[in-house]
């Protein structure tokens, strides 16, 4: 733990997760957002709002320090709840909470790395999960094995929102867009480039996306047979 001016943060490495767990922090920019939706608060009427006796109660401090470090409130001057925490707490529809959630943890460092490497694709963490942990801070194994479960748990907490399966859909639709660019691109492209395009691919793995251009062009091709087997 890192104590700075009141403020208590959990640095493991060069990476710092905040005290506050997300659910708990939305909350609060829900009460915020709820009776002054984007306007500036001053430190003593937010603290009220919030909760806390004063301004200068260790725990207000922390909170908003901890709001900052989500992306809820603006990073400095007077309290003022973003678009992210606009969304996380008052979104229009599913795809704009699931957004803003996103967002938000992306502004934890490490939290990020986690999110891009498995919740993203929908992957549990392993039980070797203090082997990324080392990688990414930097610590020497044994405290990466001791802080594996602590951070597991507070991800785990922060990420409680987040519907891995809203993710996937998405790729799904942008994977559905990619069919129709890849076939705007062979319709438009000679013989030569198309083939050069498929072998690029296969090349770097994108193996489904070749297999659509092939059968694309079979079908195009097979298609251009079909008057030629009626004349006959």
């Amino acid at each position: 733990m890192l104590v700075v001016a009141d403020v208590i943060t959990m640095k493991v490495g060069t990476k710092v997760i905040p005290e506050n767990r997300l659910p708990s922090l939305i909350e609060a920019v829900k009460t915020l957002y709820g009776k002054f939706s984007s306007n500036e608060i001053d430190d003593e009427t937010a603290s009220r709002i919030l909760g806390h006796t004063t301004s200068r109660s260790g725990a207000y401090i922390q909170k908003k320090a901890d709001l900052r470090s989500f992306g809820l409130i603006e990073p400095r001057g007077a309290v003022k709840v973003t678009e992210i925490g606009r969304k996380v707490s008052y979104p229009d529809d599913v795809s704009e909470e699931q957004d803003g959630l996103i967002n938000a943890i992306s502004n934890i460092e490490l939290w990020k790395l986690i999110y891009e490497k498995y919740t993203k694709k929908g992957l549990t963490l392993p039980s070797d999960f203090w082997t990324d942990i080392r990688v990414w801070t930097e610590i020497p194994p044994e405290e990466a094995q001791k802080s594996a479960e602590i951070l597991r748990k507070a991800y785990l907490e922060d990420i409680k929102y987040i519907k891995p399966e809203f993710e996937l859909k998405k790729e799904e639709v942008k994977l559905e867009r990619k069919k129709v660019d890849i076939s705007e691109a062979i319709s438009l492209s000679p013989l030569d480039e198309q083939a050069k395009l498929v072998g690029g691919l296969i090349k770097f793995g994108a193996y489904d996306i070749a297999k659509q251009f092939i059968d694309f062009i079979k079908e195009k091709e097979s298609k251009k047979e079909e008057p030629k087997e009626a004349k006959k």
